[in-house]
């Protein structure tokens, strides 16, 4: 037990400049977009998207134009934004590719492998402190969130309370990404390529996803992807329409529990395959 926490505080002090970096610019990102999207005239927009010209652009919206711009979507259409995705995707991407990869690729691992310390133990360790991260980050988003609110110039201001369901979504699409790059990083022996195919998998899940809102034809595609299941504004919309006792959202709602189910599912079972392969085989030679 000594070893393992000794393990995780090395992870902490190895990583906690990017937590930092990332739940800093997450929660300013956040603060900042949400003032910027209560200055837009949403009923410009509106009329200009009526056109059929623009049609296509308003069908890629995961809600209709008229319920993004009530303050509700504006805010929770934050949590869709790239930048967003691309904070928590350079936490989890870059903690799952260094569990076993990146620390063969730097010559730590066959160090650490001569201790006295188990294989499961390393993989434990180190995704306890990339889950915390996670925890982090979705805390900060929601804070940003929050803070946004409070500087916006909304006229009926939401609760930001209302917002828990969009981070909870968040770390769910975390926990699926560093699930999937811890099991590259056990796969492959460099940290390139475990990176390459985590990337390159989001990159066919977003096209697919895109697809099947920009094309009637082929809306089944939809179901194809696990993308599908992130959802921040949807989840924020249905679970606020009639909301519980008091603030909260409505946590009965079936699409929060399926949606998060299948991120949350599908990443845990890609950790532990990462902790199978890495416990049961050789670990691959460096390149």
């Amino acid at each position: 037990m000594h070893a393992f926490w000794s393990l995780v505080v090395r992870s902490w002090r190895d990583s906690w400049p990017l937590l930092v970096a990332c739940g800093g610019l997450l929660a300013v990102f956040l603060a900042f977009r949400i003032w910027v999207a209560a200055q837009i005239n949403f009923e410009a927009v509106a009329a200009l998207l009526a056109g059929g010209n623009f049609r296509f652009f308003e069908n890629m919206l995961p809600v209709p134009l008229e319920v993004i711009a009530t303050p509700t979507g504006r805010v929770a259409f934050g949590f869709e934004e790239f930048p967003v995705i691309l904070l928590v995707g350079l936490w989890t991407i870059a903690r799952g590719s260094e569990c076993v990869a990146g620390r063969l690729q730097d010559g730590t691992l066959e160090m650490l492998l001569a201790q006295p310390v188990s294989r499961l133990t390393l993989v434990l360790s180190h995704s306890l402190m990339t889950l915390a991260g996670i925890v982090l980050l979705a805390a900060a988003a929601w804070a940003g969130s929050a803070a946004g609110i409070r500087i916006a110039d909304f006229a009926a201001p939401p609760p930001w309370q209302r917002f828990l369901p969009a981070a909870l979504n968040l770390a769910g699409l975390a926990v699926l990404m560093a699930g999937g790059a811890t099991f590259a990083s056990a796969v492959f022996a460099t940290r390139g390529r475990a990176v390459a195919l985590v990337v390159g998998a989001l990159i066919v899940e977003l096209t697919l996803l895109l697809l099947a809102r920009a094309t009637p034809a082929v809306a089944w595609l939809k179901g194809a992807t696990i993308l599908a299941a992130y959802e921040p504004t949807v989840l924020t919309i249905r679970m606020n329409q009639e909301p519980a006792e008091g603030l909260w959202p409505d946590f009965s709602q079936l699409l929060f529990w399926t949606a998060n189910g299948w991120l949350y599912g599908v990443g845990v079972v890609l950790w532990a395959a990462a902790a199978w392969r890495f416990t049961r085989f050789d670990v691959p030679a460096p390149a």
